[in-house]
């Protein structure tokens, strides 16, 4: 596997796979303010840490209970963050995803 790594990073293979896009960017007349570059970033949020306390039973049971209905609706969501940058050095906005509780549609 290291070897496949190491052949598909040699410099003139990059060389060939720009002067092929620079040509056909040539043959198509493309404008940089078509070609952008899209970024897709994902991270987890959830709970980090939990607090330890005392309760009585019966605070321990509803606790509990509340506790299996959260896991429904799941404590950490991903997120993804969409960025894209045209060759002119623009950007559109930014972009986030996110999944919706139950099916409902959100936006950000």
């Amino acid at each position: 596997i290291d070897s496949n790594y190491y052949n598909a990073n040699l410099g003139n293979k990059y060389s060939l796979y720009f002067n092929f896009l620079r040509d056909k960017i040539k043959e198509y007349n493309i404008k940089p303010y078509y070609m952008y570059n899209m970024d897709k970033k994902g991270c987890l949020i959830g709970i980090v840490s939990r607090l330890k306390r005392v309760f009585s039973r019966r605070m321990a049971e509803k606790a509990a209970e509340r506790a299996r209905e959260r896991k429904a609706y799941r404590l950490r969501e991903f997120l993804t963050l969409l960025a894209c940058y045209y060759a002119n050095r623009s950007s559109l906005p930014l972009g986030l995803i996110y999944a919706a509780i139950k099916g409902a549609i959100r936006l950000s």
